[in-house]
């Protein structure tokens, strides 16, 4: 009994004492009552100075808002209007004229007409013309003989031969060979063996045309398709373009307003 009883007496000790480290709690001085003035034979001052009025709190400066000084510039250089001279038409038009894979069709559309040419003139007969000139020191003149008697000799061959060239002396019988002689000669070559391969080439020649020609139409077409698609993108995005306009003129009305609301509010 007498050792819990000690035991209690030390924990209210404990409670009540202050912990060891702990800062000791500030004394609050107490309010004394202002003591009243002791007349005397002259009135002085009062040498209480009056505490000076402490300032009321001044409104901190409104903090701008990043919304409110910034710029939103409006882009002017776009058009919003579509181009009126050109149509539909005349961008197909540019469009075919200009196009590479039209102007590779069409140099293999010339390419096909020259093979199948050259082609056809294989099978028509073919003529080689060739000349030869030739200049002698001389030329060779046609002569029998002067005749030296009026009767023709015993031996008739001969004796004939002297008569005919008396008989002939005064005649003009041209040169046998001139200082000039000229040889011409013409070949005509016609194909007859190799006719049957010629004419499989030239059908072969026509079915490359035609390929060609194949070709060419479906380059225009897809050209005209891709004509047709950029054209309508083009106005759609001219129509967004309009729109997108008009939604900033909102927005910029809108900022506006919230920024009278902001300075309003600030204000106030």
């Amino acid at each position: 009994m007498n050792n819990l009883t000690l035991g209690l007496l030390f924990v209210v000790i404990a409670l009540g004492a202050p912990h060891a480290g702990a800062a000791p709690l500030p004394k609050v001085p107490k309010a004394s009552a202002p003591k009243p003035a002791v007349a005397t034979g002259a009135t002085k001052p009062a040498t209480a100075a009056a505490l000076p009025a402490t300032a009321s709190p001044r409104a901190l400066p409104a903090a701008k808002s990043p919304a409110a000084t910034r710029s939103y510039p409006v882009s002017s250089n776009l058009s919003t209007t579509p181009p009126t001279d050109l149509s539909l038409a005349v961008a197909i038009s540019k469009a075919l004229k200009k196009s590479p894979s039209m102007t590779i069709a069409t140099l293999k559309i010339e390419d096909s007409r020259q093979r199948l040419e050259a082609e056809r003139r294989n099978i028509l007969p073919k003529f080689t013309l060739s000349a030869n000139v030739m200049r002698w020191d001389s030329a060779l003149q046609f002569s029998l003989g002067t005749p030296t008697t009026t009767t023709p000799p015993a031996d008739c061959p001969i004796g004939c031969l002297t008569f005919l060239g008396e008989l002939f002396g005064s005649f003009d019988m041209g040169n046998l060979r001139d200082i000039y002689t000229q040889q011409y000669t013409v070949q005509v070559a016609q194909p007859i063996t190799g006719a049957f391969a010629i004419l499989q080439m030239i059908k072969a020649r026509k079915i490359d045309v035609k390929v060609a020609e194949l070709e060419q139409q479906l380059s225009a077409h897809e050209a005209r398709y891709k004509t047709i698609a950029a054209y309508i993108q083009a106005l759609q995005a001219m129509e967004y373009l309009k729109i997108t306009r008009k939604s900033e003129a909102l927005i910029r009305q809108h900022l506006k307003r919230a920024q009278l609301f902001y300075k309003a509010d600030v204000l106030s």
